[in-house]
């Protein structure tokens, strides 16, 4: 391996003479700093349709009326009776007198006694089917940008054109969305220290009953040296799945909040 050094040049060749390393070439270096607190990110709730799920044989049942009929009952009406009495004499030539008297039976009678009765017969109760439906949630993808903190400027305050940045993250999610299926918060990798990451960082995702993934939050920061903006944009990927539910209250928004230590870069030219 061999070092050379002149002027403002750093040269380093290995055993090969290849060279490994050489200032005159692209170099990363940091040319700045930004420090930005309470950035807000806000993922919505989630879409949902119905769906057919299963039929039920039975569900309910239903009653319907008894049948009912007012039947006439003629109901014998007690006769009145009563007795008159006749009495009959006799005479003889001697002069002799017999009486006796004789009862005579009088009845009158009545006509039944007419009423209505209300006779009914029970119907027994009907099982009914039923088709039932549940939520789905609908297949999106959804994403937002926001502005972060301006580019570095260079001495006459013009914004320096950025190569690379790095980020130490701290943060916290403030509102965990809800898988409905399970009843349970979506997963967060956001640690409870300070993280850091280039480009892209995963906040929330859920899993399938089979490991495959259906649904992921992810934010990105990255450089818009056209805007002489550090941008950070929010992306919400969302598959189709089925939550066994015929209804709930959405609830799958969350909030996060994040304060950032930003280091912006350049390779020498």
């Amino acid at each position: 391996m061999s070092f050379f050094a002149s002027n403002s040049r750093i040269r380093v060749l290995d055993t090969n003479g290849d060279t490994s390393f050489d200032t005159n070439e692209d170099m990363p270096h940091i040319i700045g700093t930004a420090y930005v607190t309470n950035v807000g990110v806000t993922f919505t709730n989630m879409s949902t349709t119905n769906v057919y799920w299963y039929y039920f044989d039975c569900a309910y049942y239903m009653f319907t009326p008894d049948y009912c009929r007012n039947e006439m009952v003629n109901q014998p009406n007690p006769d009145y009776c009563y007795y008159e009495s006749y009495e009959y004499c006799f005479y003889y030539y001697s002069g002799y007198e017999s009486c006796y008297t004789n009862y005579n039976r009088v009845c009158q009678y009545n006509p039944p006694y007419v009423y209505y009765e209300r006779i009914c017969v029970p119907n027994p109760p009907t099982c009914v089917g039923m088709d039932y439906y549940q939520k789905q949630y609908i297949a999106r993808e959804v994403s937002g940008v926001q502005d972060v903190v301006s580019l570095p400027v260079d001495e006459d305050g013009n914004p320096i054109d950025i190569d690379f940045i790095i980020i130490q993250a701290t943060g916290s999610r403030t509102k965990a969305g809800v898988d409905q299926r399970i009843s349970s918060n979506f997963l967060s990798t956001v640690p409870s220290g300070t993280f850091s990451f280039q480009g892209s960082a995963l906040l929330e995702s859920s899993a399938r009953d089979d490991g495959s993934s259906w649904f992921r939050r992810i934010i990105s920061v990255f450089v818009d040296n056209s805007d002489h903006k550090l941008k950070l944009k929010k992306q919400e990927t969302v598959g189709t799945r089925k939550t066994e539910k015929e209804s709930f209250t959405p609830n799958e928004y969350s909030n996060f909040n994040f304060n950032f230590k930003i280091f912006f870069g350049r390779f020498k030219s």
